[in-house]
């Protein structure tokens, strides 16, 4: 992630730490679009049976997401009916970036906690 200067729409981590080092890389980076970035924390314990579960967890939020009519104004609801149907913890952080000679100006909500 850190090496490639792509644009993205959505970021999904499975572990708090690394949704950190992706809000620092994204505040850092900018962009000269300025258009909306989600990045969603998806916690996966660090094991197989665990890991296997979270794929198909990230497959469903995925799947629910490009459904979306709307994601950007419909992102706190399928989250939200994520959480209740699998009993999942979710971490969201949205931000529009910008980068303006060298400056980077990062709007954003405050992570919110599902």
């Amino acid at each position: 992630f850190q090496d490639n200067r792509d644009e993205f729409d959505l970021v999904i981590t499975c572990q708090e730490r690394v949704f950190d080092q992706v809000l620092e890389d994204l505040s850092e980076r900018g962009s000269s679009t300025c258009k909306m970035v989600h990045v969603i924390n998806v916690e996966i314990r660090d094991n197989h049976d665990d890991a296997t579960l979270g794929a198909f967890v990230i497959h469903e939020l995925v799947k629910a997401i490009c459904s979306a009519s709307d994601h950007e104004a419909e992102m706190e609801e399928i989250l939200e009916k994520m959480e209740k149907k699998k009993n999942q913890r979710f971490l969201l952080f949205s931000c529009v970036l910008l980068r303006i000679g060298r400056h980077v100006i990062f709007t954003s909500l405050k992570p919110k906690k599902f």
